[in-house]
């Protein structure tokens, strides 16, 4: 975490969303322990075997995540996409409204076979006391839950907009207690079902940057 965070997070931010998604492996981790389901689901979609392994873009694996390169950031933020997907917040009490606005910015009628995925993050969580056996206390963009929320990973089945127009869904969660809440964003994505590819991504601290 501290190499990658320094090597690709910090140069790269507005470039890029990211999501760390707890395992139960090599040693016990309570941010897994929240949320074990979901995370077993998302382990068994990306068939990771080990930590850490990063995955691009939804279908580029490195099993090795220091082995992720400027070159790697370069070339997907040069790929163009036919669709924008922006992300909003309000929150009331412990209750959080997330609108996604997905806009077909293309002039082509969008194939069908694509989720939306709506991803809860908790941008920086720190332990006074190493949770693992490899002495690291500070967790970035840490998974918390993600919606539809149905106990696994499989996504809303949405039709993408006609050409220049655009599609809003809302979302609804209750914060939960253990989280900090000022930390706590959402990361949208469009994924195709068949090869696994995000279309695109949003987020709702982009317009924060």
């Amino acid at each position: 975490n501290p190499v990658f965070k320094s090597t690709i997070l910090n140069p790269n931010t507005g470039k890029i969303h990211h999501i760390k998604v707890p395992t139960s492996f090599p040693y016990f981790d309570p941010m897994y322990a929240a949320i074990p389901v979901l995370c077993d689901s998302l382990t068994n979609y990306y068939k990771i075997t080990s930590v850490p392994t990063a995955v691009q873009n939804g279908n580029f694996k490195k099993s090795v995540l220091s082995s992720v390169t400027q070159s790697d950031v370069n070339t997907i933020n040069l790929q163009s996409s036919p669709v924008t997907v922006l992300v909003s917040h309000t929150t009331s009490g412990q209750t959080r409204t997330v609108n996604v606005e997905i806009k077909n910015v293309s002039t082509a009628t969008l194939a069908t076979g694509y989720v939306l995925q709506l991803a809860v993050v908790e941008r920086v969580i720190t332990y006074l006391v190493a949770p693992g056996g490899n002495g690291e206390k500070v967790f970035p963009d840490v998974l918390r839950a993600q919606f539809p929320a149905n106990n696994g990973y499989t996504g809303q089945v949405i039709t993408l907009p006609a050409p220049g127009m655009t599609s809003i869904y809302t979302f609804t969660y209750t914060l939960n207690n253990t989280w900090v809440a000022s930390q706590i964003e959402e990361i949208a994505y469009v994924q195709n079902t068949a090869s696994k590819e995000v279309m695109n991504s949003g987020a709702s601290y982009d317009c924060q940057i």
